[in-house]
């Protein structure tokens, strides 16, 4: 592990220079010896489970999962956030969020190769800067910045858990009979309703599924599926006479190396 920290106080600038600029070429020499054992490895196609500590959104923050194909990221999702609630006699756990695809353009993700030009960049501006690598594949597991310490709530940690090579996935027990599964609750009560039900998935490409829940065996706690194998990002409709109606656009549904990422979680609506 290595500790690297900037003094910005005038009074010690004179007395601290060399040691900072001793610790800086460390940092440095650091980085492009676990670069290189990154790079010789030849990894382009890869999954990177990992979190982003900051002052930011919860799903954020959310540990997330990056699909990686190509030295691009193609997919990430926020793995769970949110509040779990338990539905039906037998009690069964329902995330309000989970496997949630999050918009790599809206929402920042790296790859390795980011993450060491990340390392490379607040080594040049950041008051501190701490950083931790494993030795096998060389990828940093942990980047702690505070860009400036006389600012409050700038500061971040990336921590990286693991790094897995797409040739070392096992995907023999990966198995999606339908991407989505919803559990709908009454807001007040949180008691389930979903018999009675319709739901209409639909995409900018034109794709629509509807989905009534209105078979003569229909059980309220019964999970609502949809989509079988489909990823993307989608609007969701969901109806139900004596309630208001409930949209939520830009709904996302991603993959990862092995196929879809299943969402099964709860959706509460307001009584009319």
């Amino acid at each position: 592990m290595l500790r690297y920290s900037k003094l910005l106080s005038a009074i010690f600038i004179s007395a601290s220079l060399t040691g900072c600029n001793s610790d800086s070429d460390t940092t440095l020499e650091e980085l492009n010896k676990h670069r290189q054992i990154w790079e010789s490895h030849n990894i382009s196609d890869y999954e990177m489970q990992f979190t982003h500590t900051c002052n930011c959104l919860d799903e954020v923050t959310a540990p997330r999962i990056a699909l990686v194909e190509n030295n691009e990221v193609v997919s990430q999702v926020a793995t769970r956030f949110g509040p779990s609630i338990s539905i039906g006699t037998e009690g069964f756990g329902v995330d309000s969020n989970n496997n949630k695809a999050l918009r790599p353009e809206l929402v920042t993700v790296w790859t390795v190769d980011d993450l060491f030009d990340l390392i490379a960049l607040e080594e040049s501006r950041a008051d501190f800067l701490e950083i931790e690598y494993t030795e096998g594949l060389g990828y940093p597991t942990l980047i702690r910045v505070d860009r400036n310490e006389q600012i409050a709530d700038d500061e971040y940690t990336i921590t990286v858990d693991v790094v897995i090579p797409a040739d070392q996935l096992s995907c023999a027990a990966w198995v999606i009979d339908n991407s989505l599964k919803l559990t709908i609750v009454d807001e007040g009560s949180y008691n389930p309703i979903g018999c009675g039900t319709t739901v209409t998935v639909s995409d900018e490409a034109g794709f629509t599924e509807t989905f009534v829940n209105d078979a003569p065996s229909c059980e309220d706690d019964e999970k609502i599926a949809m989509l079988g194998d489909r990823n993307g990002f989608y609007q969701l409709t969901i109806e139900k006479a004596g309630y208001d109606t409930l949209v939520i656009p830009d709904f996302g549904i991603g993959r990862g190396m092995c196929g879809t990422r299943t969402r099964d979680q709860y959706f509460t609506l307001s009584p009319q």
